[in-house]
């Protein structure tokens, strides 16, 4: 009769429960303090609201941010390194390893049972510490529960996906550390990659700048760092004073808990067919090795490149900076590839016709690529849209968004103006000379983005110059309609003033100023936002704006431009800087990655004296007496050149 095949070993789960109990009780104990302590400090610190409505909204906000952090996948992320460490530890010691495959115990039965072992380590504690939550929540007067539950299944899903990728990182190592620090590795390499390469392609490739380095389609590769990006809840403030909740990340988060099937999948296959005598090896599975050998080399290659291209950035010609970074990525790329080689194979001697081979395909490989950037082959820096292609363009850091049509193929025809002038741009800037950045941004039909960058002189020559790059960007920003737009947002026309302030600044008797800021209420915010949308329609606005663009060192139009900013907060039924949702999203996707739709805005301005209405509307609300109240920036500069210093 034939012997049923089991795959799971009730002696070694109950083991493992008894030998490994540090684990799982240290992470019970993190799981209490987290949810049922964490909930009542919640209570407790709204404690000094009066009035028990503004108590109750306090207290749930406070809770949902704790929520928020329970959804977070960091904690998972750690606990899984740790708690596949414990639990396959036998297979990282020739002696155990042996031993443990002597006895009559099938390897499927052995993975099966650890893996399950494994995840009730994590899953129980989590699942204890919520259910003494929910009576917490009754204790404190909690009633939104719903996100109690959610942040359990959310948790739950991060276990679940980081322990399997842990235990299949597992099944491909050899040595202990060699698995935490692999599994690291791999949930970072994806966007440490792209991170760097965005750097050495701004150092290649005319108008390409890191600074707009955000989530891509790739980023998906690095899980703790999109998950963590995904997965929360958004807040919504209310003009009432209250808060709306909107948890999301669900979808992305069932996709990884499915990839989760596939990883165990390959673990126990994996498993399978492990060497036992691999044990002590950094790598246990053969083609794994070459896929280890050239990530090192590549990840360290480019980061080399990266540091060595940023030294020499802007300080050499173009053809200069691309042969530094080229013999930089050369030079850390043959050390990293043979000190991978030297980890693999335990020893030194490691050159062979083989490897010198693979290293020399490689190497030209990375050659002809990096040639391809310089002389962009790829279309990089040569590119512009079509004018039937875009939805919006925007200038200056997306805060003027363009959607008229004559006005995009305005902005596209000054971006080709400055591609064609890229030799010149480029050698302006390496001899020194101060340069005023221009970001160009296109929202395309097909839901793309595209962004470019591009040091350009500012100097009062050139910014008085309508033909040139800066002068043409002026001609598009100081137009009145775009100027509102920039200050007050897209729906300009619906703002409410609620509150403001001056900027003043009051010289004591050492003669250090002082910054006093002077506040008003709703009706003087009113009048010194209509004063100043009278200004700005009337085009007194435009000395400001070149003002902030100028980059001569003479103090060009410092005598005409005042020191003391205006700040206004408004509120706006329709919530948003910006014309649709997609953009919104955009905008605030580094601010939990939520649909923020915030009904209040402020605006932050630079005044002039041919700004008449301005100024006269802070007199009329009493924010100043005179004119002479207000300081140039060619004055207040001149009041330190008459501070006498004591050594």
């Amino acid at each position: 009769m034939q012997s049923k095949i089991s795959f799971f070993n009730k002696t070694i789960f109950k083991k493992n429960f008894t030998h490994y109990w540090p684990v799982w009780f240290g992470y019970l104990v993190i799981c209490l303090f987290e949810i049922p302590f964490g909930i009542y400090i919640c209570s407790r610190n709204v404690a000094y609201y009066t009035i028990e409505a503004e108590r109750a909204v306090e207290r749930t906000n406070s809770y949902v941010n704790l929520m928020r952090a329970v959804m977070s996948p960091i904690l998972p992320f750690l606990v899984a390194a740790v708690v596949a460490m414990a639990l396959f530890s036998y297979l990282y010691n020739a002696k155990s390893a042996n031993m443990i495959h002597s006895l009559p115990v099938r390897r499927e039965e052995l993975f099966v049972t650890n893996y399950l072992s494994g995840l009730l380590f994590m899953a129980v504690p989590q699942v204890i510490a919520t259910l003494l939550g929910v009576f917490v929540c009754a204790a404190v007067g909690i009633t939104e529960l719903q996100y109690l539950m959610l942040s359990l299944v959310y948790a739950l899903g991060n276990m679940f996906f980081f322990y399997s990728m842990a235990v299949c990182v597992g099944m491909l190592t050899g040595q202990l550390l060699a698995l935490p620090v692999c599994y690291v590795a791999l949930n970072f390499v994806e966007i440490m990659l792209e991170g760097i390469g965005s750097v050495i392609v701004s150092f290649l490739c005319f108008g390409m700048s890191n600074s707009d380095f955000s989530l891509s389609k790739f980023s998906v590769l690095s899980p703790v760092y999109y998950l963590s990006k995904k997965l929360g809840i958004g807040t919504e403030y209310l003009n009432t004073g209250g808060y709306a909740y909107h948890v999301h990340g669900g979808k992305t988060l069932l996709v990884y808990v499915l990839v989760s099937f596939v990883l165990i999948a390959l673990a126990l296959f994996a498993y399978r067919k492990r060497r036992i005598e691999s044990a002590g090896d950094l790598i246990s599975i053969g083609w794994v090795k070459p896929v280890f050998r050239w990530c090192v080399t590549i990840c360290s290659a480019l980061l080399g490149g990266m540091v060595f291209g940023s030294i020499f950035q802007g300080t050499v010609s173009g053809t200069k900076e691309f042969v530094i970074t080229l013999c930089a990525i050369l030079a850390v790329g043959v050390v990293s590839f043979f000190i991978a080689q030297m980890f693999l194979e335990k020893k030194f001697k490691v050159f062979s016709k083989k490897r010198f081979a693979e290293l020399g395909i490689g190497s030209a490989c990375m050659v002809v690529l990096l040639c391809m950037l310089e002389f962009d082959v790829f279309g990089i820096e040569s590119w512009t849209p079509d004018v039937s292609e875009v939805k919006m363009a925007s200038l200056e850091y997306n805060s003027l968004a363009l959607t008229d049509e004559k006005e995009i193929e305005e902005l596209i025809d000054l971006h080709k103006d400055i591609i064609g002038k890229k030799s010149e741009l480029e050698a302006y800037a390496a001899e020194g000379n101060a340069t005023y950045g221009i970001a160009i941004s296109y929202k395309l039909k097909d839901g793309s983005k595209v962004k470019r960058y591009y040091a350009v002189p500012a100097t009062q020559e050139e910014i008085e110059d309508k033909n040139s790059v800066i002068g043409q960007a002026v001609t598009i920003l100081e137009r009145p309609e775009n100027v509102m737009k920039a200050q007050f947002g897209v729906y300009y026309e619906d703002n409410v003033p609620q509150s403001g302030y001056l900027e003043r600044y009051n010289q004591d008797v050492d003669q250090y100023d002082n910054e006093n800021d002077l506040s008003f209420n709703a009706q003087n915010a009113k009048i010194v936002y209509e004063a100043l949308i009278k200004d700005i329609s009337e085009g007194n606005y435009e000395d400001a704006i070149r003002f902030q663009m100028s980059t001569d060192n003479s103090g060009y139009m410092s005598d005409q431009i005042y020191i003391n900013a205006i700040g206004l907060q408004f509120y706006n039924k329709n919530g948003s800087y910006f014309p649709d949702d997609q953009i919104r999203e955009e905008y605030y996707s580094d601010s939990y990655n939520e649909r923020y739709s915030s009904q209040s805005c402020s605006a932050y301005l630079t005044i002039g004296k041919k700004c008449k209405h301005t100024i006269a509307a802070l007199k009329e609300i009493g924010a100043i007496t005179d004119e002479s109240d207000l300081i140039t920036y060619q004055d207040y500069n001149m009041r330190y050149q008459d501070v006498d210093y004591i050594e």
